[in-house]
Order: structure tokens, then C-alpha cells, then sequence
């Protein structure tokens, strides 16, 4: 432990840098989806509400740890002020060659990858980005 957080290295001797309990990650269930999975698109784009609070801290906490696949664009899954300039990407917008990542905070936990779209969403997007993160990295 260090003061910014919980500190692993990867088998490649990546640094990791975590912000949740390592035990509070391991207990965390959830299917078996590695972010790498986007690397393979020729553009990703990053979905989210800008005004959620743990969504970014989870797009920090990923961008920290180098999980996010590049080229990354940055969009909103619905439409608000906070969204005026950026473009609104959903699921149904995703397609071969470029995916959609939502990231959004919810009551219900899950994690799932359909047709070229990955879903992120929960109450606590910090600890299931933290278990992303460890789960990428192996």
C-alpha cells in the first residue's frame, strides 16, 4: 500500500495502481471480459455521462494503468448539456470496425460484450475498473 493507493506490477513489469482494497477486488464477481478485447478495433469510442462522478474517476483509474485501447474518442450515450459538442454513441452505433465502451453508473453491477459494444455499469465503476484493470494485466 502507498499513499496514492494500492501498488502491483504486472508479469510484464507494468506498474498497476489501484484505488480499491485488493480483497474488496477479489471478492468483486464479474464475467470473465478483458479490456484488451477493444485493441482489435480500428476506433473506440469511450461513452459516458460527463457529469457522473465515478464514471470518470473509473476513466482516470483505467487511463492510470494504460487499459484504455487507443485510438480512444470520447462520446455520450444520451444526449444533455454536458454533451453538446461531443457525439452520442450507443450500442446500436457500434459495428466491426468501431466499438462502443459505456461506462455508466447504476444500481445493478454488470459487465457485458454484444455485438462490438462493451457495457460497464454499477454503483462502485472505481472498484470494477480497479478489477479490470487486474484481470487485463493477469
Amino acid at each position: 500500500q502507498t499513499t496514492a493507493g494500492w501498488q502491483a506490477y504486472a508479469p510484464d513489469g507494468q506498474r498497476i495502481l489501484l484505488q480499491s482494497h485488493p480483497q474488496d477486488i477479489l471478492d468483486l464477481s464479474l464475467p470473465p471480459v478483458s479490456l484488451s478485447l477493444l485493441s482489435s478495433y480500428e476506433k473506440v469510442y469511450l461513452s459516458t455521462d460527463p457529469g457522473d462522478a465515478g464514471a470518470q474517476a473509473a476513466i482516470r483509474e483505467l487511463s492510470v494503468n494504460n487499459a484504455l485501447p487507443s485510438p480512444l474518442a470520447t462520446a455520450c450515450y444520451e444526449d444533455s448539456v454536458l454533451c453538446a459538442d461531443l457525439p452520442l454513441k450507443t450500442c446500436g452505433d457500434a459495428t466491426g470496425t468501431a466499438a462502443v465502451f459505456i461506462l455508466r453508473s447504476s444500481h445493478e453491477t454488470a459487465v457485458t460484450f454484444t455485438d462490438h459494444c462493451l457495457v460497464v455499469q454499477g454503483e462502485d465503476l472505481l472498484m470494477i475498473a480497479d478489477k479490470l484493470v487486474l484481470e487485463q494485466y493477469g
